[in-house]
């Protein structure tokens, strides 16, 4: 769970301190437990969204507004002006948590690893695989590329700093189970590890499914929506998503209905990164509802 209960009647249930949990994924912690040199510099940090709205002073520009509780790049907000900085402040005014003001990083990529740390003390940490994330020009989170069967050397060095660097201080405060850190790779050359997420992610599913040689080719992943009867489904997403048949292009990992709304995560393959709007947009035509693919089909890789 990512923000276990803390109610002392189920402390009881829990493998392992939940309090860990929630400390480990509350972003202003980030600084106890990965070295300073690959944490980004802080500006200001507010305990809660209403001291951050009655600040008056100004905040230097560009920076990024975190909350700390958010994921999934929701509560991120890239501010390159004194009006993004305003309108932060009337996004966040209800958020009782703290807000954290970043120090903006020029970006070369964006990546989030994944990884899984043994409740053995004998059995050696695992980086899962690692994913490129898309991201809007205000931070906001689209989705995750994955190349299963390509070697990058930007990915590999991300993951060999998690890997011996950051999960081992991890391990040593007695956290066990999957999770993901987000990395930049700035345009200064530095690895940056600005978000974590201790828990099952969706990225991290996927990644079961390429070590299980479920999936094979490169992929995005997605969230939508199909609006229709079961028939419709069957008619208009199946032939596109029927695993091992020709024409596959969506793989649906979870898959649920209410009256006739079809919500899934998905990975959507693709075989050149230029041709990630073409796909995304033939998506769409087939009549999947998904903010995501929308985006990517104006995507330029």
């Amino acid at each position: 769970m990512a923000q276990p209960f803390l109610d002392p009647m189920l402390t009881g249930t829990y493998q392992q301190s939940p309090a860990l949990t929630i400390w480990l994924n509350d972003k202003k912690n980030i600084p106890e437990y990965v070295p300073s040199h690959y944490v980004v510099e802080r500006i200001e940090t507010f305990p809660n969204g209403a001291v951050f709205h009655a600040r008056i002073q100004e905040l230097p520009t560009p920076c990024v507004v975190k909350v700390c509780s958010s994921s999934a790049g929701d509560g991120v907000l890239i501010c390159r002006s004194n009006a993004d900085i305003e309108q932060a402040k009337e996004n966040f005014k209800m958020i009782k948590g703290a807000i954290i003001i970043e120090k903006y990083i020029e970006v070369q990529r964006n990546f989030c690893v994944q990884f899984g740390i043994p409740a053995s003390q004998n059995s050696s940490i695992e980086i899962v695989g690692c994913s490129e994330q898309l991201t809007t020009p205000s931070g906001e989170f689209l989705g995750g590329i994955v190349h299963p069967h390509r070697f990058d050397l930007d990915a590999k060095r991300v993951e060999t700093i998690v890997l011996q660097e950051i999960l081992p201080n991890i391990r040593s405060l007695g956290w066990y189970g999957v999770g993901g850190l987000d990395a930049l790779l700035g345009t200064d050359g530095n690895v940056y590890i600005v978000d974590s997420n201790f828990r099952m992610t969706s990225t991290i599913a996927y990644l079961f499914n390429v070590r299980c040689g479920l999936i094979t080719q490169p992929f995005v992943t997605f969230t939508g929506e199909f609006h229709g009867t079961v028939r419709d489904f069957e008619r208009r997403i199946l032939p596109i998503a029927r695993s091992g048949k020709n024409g596959q292009r969506i793989h649906i990992l979870a898959l649920s209905l209410h009256d006739t709304v079809f919500r899934f995560n998905a990975a959507m393959f693709f075989d050149q990164s230029n041709a990630i709007a073409h796909y995304a947009a033939y998506a769409v035509a087939h009549g999947i509802d998904s903010r995501v693919l929308r985006t990517l089909s104006h995507y330029n890789a």
